[in-house]
């Protein structure tokens, strides 16, 4: 979010801190601010806090295509356009300009660069310069991506996991649909930058732990997957899309108006419901996890009444999904008196914690169970008769949380 500055002054023995970046955000990384602001404190420092002065040019835009690449990069300051004495319009500040083969290069004779201080560019990640030259490196989260090679130069973290895949594989040399997720697992965009999040579920039918009426369960969670595509923004893209297909049908093929794409990103959501049959841990793990990039799954069992807290109806634990078998099991003793959206709530609660959200106490911010820790409103608040609704903040935690697997 924001990048400090530490200068040792020796002569004086003094550190002095300054703030040199700030990063700008709307839904997702929109450019920074450049400009340097003295920490309150940092010695040797005159920092008048009565007067504020506001510089064009400091802030840098960014605009990226569907996969995240930035493309071009702005200022703030515009540039007038003299017309005989008089400014009859503005022009856009261009600091850089890129254009990428598709693992990373910078195409020769297509590139322009004003201000070689803008970190960002492949896939939206940092550049890393130093030692390799211009565009030849950048730093995903767990592994550096060398453009020129279209691979990585270290061993894919999951490596286990994918037997079938080169451990150094860049995106799984899939490059035009898809991005690589910070240097582990891939996912899906549109031509449009939209997000398409994969969630495996998987249920245990046999043995212990096995749930008596799956086919009611997977009604459940089917349920649970249109509450999260009607809750997220797919639902705006999907409003948008009817609205501008009424309003085209409207004109003449003369007279249509053109339509550019929106810079709005959207989420949504695929389960993809497993019958494991016999839950077996050294098993499962290899057969449910991450597949094609998917998301790490999460397996469904029935647990034993003397594991529940009262009034619980579910646990999730690890990866699996513990349902209380007194409102979960048709022969539970509260299962007629449990709501069909009592049950769809509580599936889509312990389904937000595979996609990582959850309720914390309000002092420590720790993971708890306690009341105070359910928020009142959103997929992780506490499982009523009516269906709740997911919170912005808990969508823009489900996207930063599958960027960072």
């Amino acid at each position: 979010m924001t990048t400090y500055e530490m200068i040792i002054d020796a002569t004086n023995s003094s550190l002095t801190y300054s703030q040199r970046e700030k990063m700008i955000y709307g839904s997702s990384r929109l450019g920074m601010l450049k400009d340097s602001v003295n920490v309150l404190g940092s010695a040797y420092t005159n920092t008048d806090t009565s007067n504020f002065i506001h510089t064009l040019g400091n802030k840098r835009y960014e605009f990226s295509n569907h996969l995240g690449n930035v493309l071009t990069v702005l200022s703030d300051k515009p540039i007038p356009h003299d017309n005989g004495g008089t400014v009859d319009y503005w022009q856009a500040s261009i600091m850089s300009s890129y254009d990428y083969s598709p693992f990373g290069v910078m195409l020769s004779g297509r590139n322009f660069d004003n201000d070689s201080s803008y970190r960002y560019g492949f896939q939206g990640q940092e550049k890393d310069e130093e030692i390799k030259g211009k565009g030849n490196s950048y730093n995903y989260t767990y592994r550096m991506h060398d453009t020129r090679l279209g691979r990585f130069f270290a061993v894919d973290p999951l490596f286990k996991r994918y037997p079938y895949n080169s451990s150094y594989a860049f995106s799984e040399n899939r490059v035009i649909d898809g991005v690589e997720l910070e240097g582990l697992e891939y996912k899906e965009t549109d031509n449009n930058g939209n997000v398409k999040i994969f969630s495996t579920i998987s249920i245990v039918t046999k043995g212990e732990g096995a749930v008596p009426n799956a086919n009611e369960l997977i009604g459940y969670i089917s349920a649970s997957e249109v509450q999260y595509n009607l809750n997220s923004s797919i639902q705006e893209y999907i409003m948008n899309y009817a609205t501008l297909t009424y309003v085209l049908s409207n004109f003449s093929s003369k007279d249509r108006p053109q339509f550019k794409n929106s810079s709005s990103k959207f989420t949504s959501f695929s389960f993809e419901v497993k019958d494991i049959g016999e839950f077996d841990i050294r098993k499962n793990f290899a057969d449910v996890g991450e597949k094609f990039g998917r998301d790490n799954g999460v397996i469904i069992k029935m647990g034993k009444e003397e594991d529940f807290k009262e009034n619980v109806m579910a646990n999730y634990k690890g990866t699996n999904i513990e349902l209380n078998p007194i409102y979960f099991d048709p022969s539970g003793l509260l299962y007629n008196s449990t709501s069909v959206n009592k049950r769809i709530n509580t599936i889509i609660h312990e389904v937000g914690h595979d996609l990582n959200l959850n309720h914390c106490d309000p002092v420590t911010g720790e993971q708890s169970n306690d009341d105070n820790a359910y928020p009142e409103t959103g997929f992780m608040s506490k499982s009523g008769d009516v269906l709740n609704e997911m919170t912005p903040d808990e969508l823009q935690e489900i996207n930063n949380s599958v960027e960072e697997k």
